[in-house]
């Protein structure tokens, strides 16, 4: 589940119908924030994309942020209605990562 720095992240290519059902699921996330969401550039199998979600979690006061951050990571992953293969990451975690989600257009697809 290790993000490279050199990875090659593409575009999401949702459609605007499958976009806006996606945002209704996180907004319910009322812990999460900010979601980016890009498509790893794959060699192998590329017709069968990845796609990485990227999530600001907001922490509550008390708790033990990487635990808890994982915590709301592994359940927005195992019930997320998503078309595709996935992986998230927390946005605390992957720092170093934030400039390259945001550079890739339209990428930031849920802000709170």
């Amino acid at each position: 589940k290790y993000l490279a720095l050199r990875e090659v992240l593409l575009p999401h290519d949702l459609s605007p119908e499958v976009l806006a059902s996606l945002q209704e699921q996180i907004a319910r996330y009322e812990m999460i924030t900010l979601v980016y969401l890009v498509r790893k550039e794959v060699k192998i199998l590329p017709e069968k994309p990845c796609y990485l979600f990227f999530i600001k979690i907001k922490t509550p006061f008390g708790k033990e942020m990487s635990s808890y951050n994982a915590q709301v990571a592994a359940h927005f992953a195992q019930n997320i209605p998503f078309p595709g293969e996935f992986r998230v990451y927390d946005a605390h975690q992957y720092a170093l990562h934030t400039r390259q989600f945001k550079k890739v257009p339209g990428s930031a697809i849920y802000k709170k």
